[in-house]
């Protein structure tokens, strides 16, 4: 009978400061031992004992059958168990290798021959296979998920020689199998290998090692490793991983036949077989945790200004990634778009973490350029309805404006454009080898409203009252001859002959509007608030209508003050043409000069409206 052993030894391995028996009444076995974070002890192995000690709330206080593993929590002076139960089946089954999380929940991987439990459903394995692995709480009470791999053949693959849970909760297993280790059922051939795996092939006798995730519920990566014809085989104890995924290995290596098939790498101590018919020590240091950071330009590496920059991550390895644009903005995207403010050189760096230890990062950097437009169009703005505006750019070529038909030379750098309501101008234009979709955002300010009503005809003496019916804030009419107030909105007019009066209002935006109205008296001159040169016949000509008029002169002017028209005969009106083109649409101003029958002379202002 045996049973399992666990001691402490001072740190100078001078002494004994305690030790302990745990087992029942029949063989028991313990194999590994970790720490909690409180200095606990952690032990697990197999035992044949159906008295084995568990505790009181234990996951599994019964023993099933054959041997079942174990695993048994000790306090720190090993004078009593905290917690301990048996795991497996009603088949043989044992515990090789124990691990504790952060958290202390425990990891136990081991061999069975029976239907081991895979639990939750997400949790990654091979059904009916020979190695388990079982994540209980701290207490030993609960299981967090349990699940078997391997080969699923019903039999025992490999003999497990190392065990790691790394402080990302990362699950590390290594072990070997071929004809060495109790065949016909021990082998390596038809175990789960990933996409790659440094080793894809096995001759059925190598070393296995293996990666899954936190909570088992991926194999993130498995590889062989071994010579292509002898038995490559660990002796116990020999196999360790340390907290970063590396695994350091002492091996007997091209076994059984003078043969060098063992993987060596160049500049290693030994490279050939020495051993003739009996095995080599082997040694290999797998890093299954290969992190490299490599950050590109899917275009580039020179951009124009707008244009959006979309980052190439070629990385090995790696679970986060934080991309620095060089700028102040930072993206954890794994491909990130991002598009630069201004223009300029930027130093981008790509920093990956290590998706395996949680600790070890690398950097790599790429360089942008964005090129500056080197162009510079007017300001945003805002104008009042019916004005005129300058469009301009400095810097580039191949200018186009749009809306085109909005301005008078839409391919220049300079051009105008008579605003009537909002308006997103659009410039295309062509600089330091970038197309450029610049935009100028002009606004149109409504102007007051102003309507003096119709025409007035009225008997000589009459007094007039007018009625602006604006919502303008000032005011000013012309002439100002029979006004009562000409910075009035509705003054009133007593006026002794026939005139027209022009008035112009300011709104509280500053827009200006116009309207006129003529007060015709008996032997008077009238004329008109608008015409129509459109050739139609009806209202093409704008006339002074009078009586009793002797002499005569009539003016037109645009709004500038430049004169477009002159007539001396009451007769010959205006049809809208200067220099042989049709005038704009729009309000001019007129002046009459005039003698009466009577010698009395006159001098009139006003506007009129030409509508096309």
């Amino acid at each position: 009978m045996q049973d399992g052993c666990v001691f402490k030894l001072s740190p100078n391995l001078n002494s004994l400061l305690w030790s302990s028996y745990i087992g029942g009444t029949n063989d028991d076995a313990a194999y590994s031992l970790q720490f909690s974070s409180t200095g606990e002890v952690l032990l697990t192995g197999g035992t044949e004992s159906p008295n084995f000690p568990v505790t009181v709330g234990a996951l599994n206080t019964s023993y099933q059958n054959f041997a079942d593993a174990w695993v048994t929590k000790i306090n720190t002076t090993g004078t009593s168990i905290l917690a301990s139960t048996f795991l497996g089946t009603g088949s043989y089954d044992q515990g090789y290798f124990v691990q504790l999380d952060g958290s202390d929940n425990v990891f136990v991987v081991g061999q069975t021959e029976g239907t081991y439990p895979m639990f939750p459903t997400t949790v990654y394995g091979n059904p009916n296979s020979g190695q388990f692995l079982h994540k209980l709480d701290p207490n030993l009470s609960s299981t967090v998920f349990s699940t078997t791999l391997g080969t699923g053949s019903g039999e025992i693959d490999i003999a497990l020689s190392a065990f790691l849970v790394n402080d990302c909760n990362y699950i590390f297993i290594s072990g070997w199998g071929g004809s060495l280790n109790g065949p016909p059922f021990s082998t390596t051939t038809g175990l789960p290998i990933t996409v790659g795996a440094l080793q894809s092939i096995t001759d059925g006798n190598d070393y296995y090692l293996m990666l899954l995730s936190e909570d088992a519920d991926t194999l993130l990566y498995s590889t062989f490793f071994g010579g292509n014809s002898s038995s490559d085989h660990v002796d116990g104890g020999t196999s360790r991983f340390d907290k970063k995924g590396i695994v350091y290995q002492a091996v007997c290596a091209s076994c059984g036949s003078a043969t060098s098939d063992f993987p060596t790498t160049p500049g290693s101590w030994s490279t050939t077989d020495n051993a003739g018919n009996r095995c080599n020590l082997g040694v290999f240091k797998i890093d299954l945790t290969a992190l490299e950071a490599d950050a590109e330009l899917y275009a580039g590496p020179e951009y124009c200004f707008g244009d959006s920059v979309k980052f190439q991550n070629n990385s090995i390895g790696g679970i986060t990634f934080l991309w620095d644009f060089g700028d102040g903005n930072t993206s954890n995207d794994f491909e990130p778009v991002h598009y630069y403010a201004q223009p300029g050189v930027y130093m981008v760096s790509l920093i990956i973490l290590d998706n395996v230890t949680c600790l070890v990062n690398d950097t790599d950097y790429v360089e942008v350029t964005i090129k500056d437009p080197n162009v510079i169009v007017r300001p945003d703005t805002a104008v009042c309805i019916g004005q005129e505006i300058t469009l301009w750019a400095q810097g580039g070529v191949d200018h186009f404006w749009n809306p085109s038909t909005y301005v008078t030379d839409p391919t220049s750098d300079t051009t105008t454009a008579i605003i009537m309501e909002p308006t997103v101008f659009h410039l295309d234009v062509t600089s330091n080898g970038c197309i450029l979709d610049l935009e100028v955002i002009v606004d149109s300010l409504a102007l007051p409203t102003v309507n003096l009503g119709k025409d007035i005809k009225t008997d000589w003496g009459s007094i007039v009252h007018l009625f602006s019916n604006s919502n303008a804030i000032n005011f000013w009419y012309t002439p100002i001859e029979g006004l009562n107030c000409s910075t009035c909105p509705d003054p009133t007019v007593t006026a002794t002959e026939s005139s027209t009066y022009y008035l112009q209002v300011q709104g509280a935006n500053g827009c200006f509007n116009y309207d006129t109205i003529s007060i015709i008296y008996d032997g008077a001159i009238y004329l008109p608030n608008t015409f129509t040169p459109d050739g139609d016949g009806l209202n093409d000509i704008f006339f002074a209508f009078g009586k009793d008029i002797v002499e005569f002169e009539m003016y037109i002017f645009n709004r500038w003050g430049e004169k477009l028209f002159y007539s001396n005969d009451i007769n010959i009106g205006w049809d809208g043409m200067v220099n042989g083109n049709l005038s704009q649409t729009g309000t001019y101003v007129w002046k009459v000069n005039y003698t009466d029958t009577v010698g009395k002379q006159g001098e009139l202002y006003g506007t009129v409206t030409l509508l096309k």
